[in-house]
Parts: structure tokens; sequence; C-alpha cells
């Protein structure tokens, strides 16, 4: 099977599973302004090198609330939701899902709106580089 087909075949089953897709196997995510209605979820998905030192999935928006609005979850080898993920961040305004050591490969970052909401999201790797990050 290539890349494209396996890239196609996984962008499916996450529709499949009611998350949008947005992006698969970058090195790093860095978007702002993402739209997200309620009731939805979507999905992304870095790819972590060997020897990295952490995994981080980030999340912000600029309305902030008292009630929990979005879950942020992160799973290393298949797709994060509600019950299966690795990291589990219930967010009201901003939150923080960070692994420590973890296994190389495609580790996936679900966000899950219970309000309609734009939010910038960042997902990333660290490694022994002077600026931390992997990736762009």
């Amino acid at each position: 099977m290539n890349v494209q087909k396996l890239f196609s075949a996984l962008a499916t089953a996450a529709l499949s599973m009611g998350f949008n897709s947005q992006s698969f196997a970058a090195e790093s995510i860095s978007n702002n302004n993402v739209y997200i209605p309620a009731g939805t979820a979507q999905s992304y998905s870095i790819d972590v090198a060997s020897g990295s030192k952490s995994v981080t999935a980030s999340i912000t928006w600029t309305s902030k609330s008292t009630v929990a609005d979005v879950i942020l979850y992160l799973k290393q080898g298949s797709a994060a939701n509600s019950s299966n993920y690795d990291c589990r961040v219930v967010v009201a305004y901003k939150g923080v899902c960070s692994i420590q050591n973890p296994e190389a490969g495609i580790w996936y970052v679900g966000v899950q709106a219970y309000v309609t909401l734009n939010y910038g999201i960042e997902a990333f790797s660290t490694s022994g580089n002077t600026d931390g990050k992997t990736g762009s």
C-alpha cells in the first residue's frame, strides 16, 4: 500500500468516527482560528521521531468560559477520541496534553467541541535540537 492510499484510508476512518480530519503525519502542527461547530470533533496527526523527549498538543481560544467547552485528546498509533487516548484534558479556555519519552510513530490529536468556537492548535515533539521542537 503506498503512502497516499494509506493517508486516504486513515482520513476515511477518521471521518467515519465523526472526526473532521485536518492533516495527516506532519512533523508539527500550528493552526490559528480553526472553526469547529458544537457537537463535532476534529482530528490531526503528527509524526514523532525516534528519540523524541516529549510530544505535546495545546489548544487555546479567545472566548473564556466558566464551563468545559472542549476536550483535547492525544493518542499514539490510532485515532484519539473519548474512549481511546493516552492524554485527555477538559478545557475551558486553554489546555495542554504532553507525553514524556513518547514512542516513535504517528500520534493523533483529537478536539471535541461542546460549543461552536474558533480555536488555535499546536502539536509538536521535542528533541535535542536547540529550539526544542522537531518539524517546522
